[in-house]
């Protein structure tokens, strides 16, 4: 029996506009289950990586006061199993890369 596999709903370029919007409306309203209940409505289990390293990069851009509410939201995403700590070592790596 195959699994069926989540078919993305967006391109890349939506994707990214998506996430980021995303990370950026956590932020403000900091909601932890709606942001991981958008993370799933994205149908993108393959980009958790890319929305770990947005993630990241909007603390450097934006400041040390995203900081806590990103490292909230990524531990929550780990706990919810919605992220793999694969997923944010990826993540971080692209950062480097």
């Amino acid at each position: 029996m195959e699994k069926s596999v989540a078919t993305p709903k967006f391109n890349t370029s939506e994707l990214h506009k998506k996430m980021i919007a995303l990370l950026e409306e956590y932020f403000h309203i900091r909601l932890l289950d709606e942001a991981l209940q958008c993370v799933g409505e994205l149908k993108s289990p393959e980009y958790h990586a890319e929305v770990a390293k947005e993630a990241i990069n909007l603390v450097v851009y934006k400041g040390l006061s995203w900081l806590e509410s990103i490292i909230k939201l990524l531990e929550y995403s780990l706990t919810k199993k919605v992220s793999s700590p694969r997923d944010l070592g990826s993540g971080c790596l692209g950062i480097a890369g």
